[in-house]
């Protein structure tokens, strides 16, 4: 009966939640989101935070679980495997979400519950940084099962903050993992010799300058965002979009082809939120 209440209370928990915060497959985390922190209580920084705008360049695949679900218990082993697996690359990064609604034995503590994996995981206490306890990273993810909400048990977030995976603790295996987790590393923008992240937006000189053809335009992000790269002529028309996408924290270059483009004088403009800054440059054919 204590069982079946504790259900109970988190299924009344789930209905009351505002659907406006669930993440769906392909939707990109909010940056508020990303920046709720959360305390670290177990793994390799005891007594830390975490947020998830830490792992922005990464792969990041989360396991959402609670103190009082014996079937999450007994993945701990998966889990441990899991983490094995990828522990050794700079680009793979994941922690344990766990609800401790502080319940008296049987059920284990967030001690124990530590204790029985790997160290090399990270745990956080789910509730965030709001005293009424309302963002619990777990609500994030929550999906519509047979017209009902049910928790997702595993995301798997790419370097973007974009979530390509959901999955319930009854469909997942640790082969799935390896292959979503290969797949997102593929499609990794992030050079791992990459150390230093630039702290400002700058769009440098094309090089070379003038050019003849073609011609390389590199420039410094600070943060996620939308950008738009474009090229003016003296009259200030748009004569091209370079780039127009979403694009991650780091320094980027693109080349622009000019062989539909006659000789003058034209325009870079970089713009990303309010940040518009343009570049000068000389094509010669």
């Amino acid at each position: 009966m204590k069982q079946f209440l504790l259900y109970s209370f988190r299924l009344v928990l789930i209905v009351s939640l505002s659907l406006a915060s669930v993440y769906e497959e392909g939707d990109t985390i909010s940056v508020e989101h990303q920046n709720v922190i959360f305390e670290q209580f177990f793994g390799y920084d005891e007594d830390g935070e975490i947020k998830l705008a830490d792992y922005i360049g990464k792969v990041l695949w989360i396991e959402m679980s609670a103190t009082w679900c014996a079937p999450c218990w007994e993945t701990i082993p998966e889990i441990d495997d899991l983490v094995l697996n990828w522990i050794e690359n700079p680009n793979v990064a994941s922690f344990v979400s766990l609800e401790d609604l502080v319940w008296a034995p049987p059920f284990p503590t967030c001690t124990e519950w530590g204790n029985a994996g790997t160290a090399s995981i990270p745990i956080i206490v789910d509730g965030g940084n709001d005293d009424d306890g309302t963002d619990y990273i777990a609500d994030w993810f929550i999906s519509d099962v047979g017209g009902s909400p049910a928790y997702a048990s595993y995301v798997f977030i790419d370097h973007t903050m974009t979530v390509r995976h959901k999955i319930a603790n009854n469909d997942f295996s640790v082969e799935l993992a390896n292959q979503w987790i290969g797949e997102m590393l593929n499609n990794l923008d992030v050079k791992e010799t990459q150390v230093n992240l630039p702290d400002i937006f700058y769009l440098h000189e094309n090089y070379p300058n003038p050019f003849n053809a073609s011609t390389t335009i590199e420039y410094d992000l600070k943060e996620n965002g939308d950008i738009k790269l474009s090229v003016f002529d003296l009259s200030g028309r748009e004569v091209d979009v370079i780039r127009e996408n979403y694009q991650i924290i780091g320094t980027h270059t693109v080349a622009w082809e000019t062989s539909d483009v006659p000789s003058g004088v034209y325009f870079f403009r970089l713009s990303s939120g309010k940040f518009v800054q343009t570049r000068k440059a000389v094509l010669l054919k």
